[in-house]
């Protein structure tokens, strides 16, 4: 080991369940566990990841980031995790800790979750938090949690990264009664909470519904994108071909994939998304015409953009 004076030490706690463990004592047991870490002193963010398949064996993984070397040993042996880990023992065929220095990788994220505390109520807000990830951690498809507890700079914002296995399942925790309870329950403790759920086929082109953290659905961003994408790449066809004819075709290739995106990601799709929200997002009590309303004006500019373009490159 190097001295203690090395930023970014990672614990990885590694658990092997047995093939009878009751998975839901199991993942609530790992909460309790990087809860109680997330108030060590030198705590930066801790990440719980649920094992992968149904077969082999069940490997679930606690990482904790600490700002030192120091701090993450003083954690690792303190009588209170030696405690919380005692009692999981009964499902566990092995329990294994890993020490490393310098950033590691984590999981994958769905969906992020920021929330700021209201001053005052931080020890409420502790044990709130403690309650919904025991309840997710038990909820279907789930496959882990990063938390970061504040930073300095940032008093009383916590930052949380959720994971689960598929859209679908993701969108059912969120949809589940046991959440809108819980999420009642800690609106007394909360400021204010921004979701970003990562579900889109084009994260972070598209906003998402502030109420439900879902982003359009698929088949409209796709029509959007081809809506900015298409004039921008016949433009570029009639503007820069004869001057790209000798290039190098990686050259050419690059050269016009850079054009596209930029104009798409900085001037098409920001106008799409102005002209469309309606459709994109509608509101919750909108009748089904607004979907077939917003497809057929859709159709109906692309095939104007196909015979203006299809003339323009003609006469040309």
């Amino acid at each position: 080991m190097v001295s203690d004076s090395t930023h970014i030490a990672t614990l990885i706690t590694r658990l092997h369940a047995l093939a009878d463990a009751d998975t839901p004592v199991l993942a609530d047991g790992l909460v309790q566990l990087m809860m109680s870490g997330a108030r060590w002193n030198g705590f930066w963010s801790g990440e719980i990841i649920a094992p992968a398949g149904a077969h082999g064996i069940k490997e679930w993984r606690l990482i904790e980031r600490f700002e030192f070397e120091e701090q993450a040993l003083t954690w690792k042996d303190c009588k209170e995790r030696h405690e919380l880990l005692s009692s999981l023992q009964s499902h566990v065929s092995d329990i294994s800790d890993e020490l490393f220095l310098g950033p590691q990788a984590g999981g994958s994220a769905a969906t992020s979750i920021i929330t700021e505390v209201k001053p005052g109520t931080e020890e409420a807000y502790f044990n709130w938090e403690r309650k919904i990830q025991s309840a997710q951690a038990r909820s279907p498809g789930y496959e882990g949690i990063f938390v970061q507890p504040p930073l300095p700079g940032r008093p009383n914002v916590w930052t949380k990264l959720l994971r689960f296995d598929s859209p679908a399942a993701l969108n059912n925790w969120f949809e589940s009664e046991e959440r809108k309870r819980l999420v009642a329950e800690g609106r007394a403790f909360m400021e204010s909470s921004k979701l970003e759920q990562l579900s889109s086929a084009f994260p972070g082109w598209f906003p998402v519904d502030k109420k439900s953290g879902k982003g359009p659905a698929k088949y409209k961003t796709a029509f959007m994108v081809v809506l900015g994408l298409f004039p921008c790449v016949m433009f570029e066809v009639w503007l820069f071909g004869p001057l790209q004819a000798s290039w190098n075709p990686t050259l050419k290739t690059f050269m016009n994939l850079t054009l596209s995106v930029s104009f798409t990601t900085f001037i098409s799709i920001p106008l799409c998304i102005k002209w469309f929200s309606w459709w994109l997002l509608p509101a919750e009590d909108a009748p089904y015409s607004v979907q077939l309303k917003g497809l057929a004006i859709v159709l109906i500019i692309l095939a104007l953009e196909v015979l203006a373009l299809w003339n323009l490159i003609k006469v040309n």
